[in-house]
């Protein structure tokens, strides 16, 4: 599959994954809580570290911005 996600949204949710991975281990929230908010997490970092989207390849959307090339005459 073609990557849809650039170096920011890769960032961003690799934080957000470890912010709630860190939640998730002080005991803020139940046991099913934590049990959907561990698939969160898994989703986050797999999706991270794949660079690919589904929702986002789902609405044809990609966070990658390709350098401008000069046009040829």
């Amino acid at each position: 599959m073609k990557q849809n996600m650039g170096i920011t949204d890769r960032v961003i949710r690799s934080f957000a994954a470890m912010t709630m991975g860190v939640l998730m281990n002080i005991d803020l929230f139940s046991v099913t809580g934590s049990i959907v908010l561990s698939m969160l997490v898994a989703l986050l970092l797999c999706t991270s570290f794949a660079g690919v989207c589904p929702f986002y390849a789902l609405f044809h959307f990609s966070t990658i911005h390709y350098p401008m090339t000069p046009k040829t005459r």
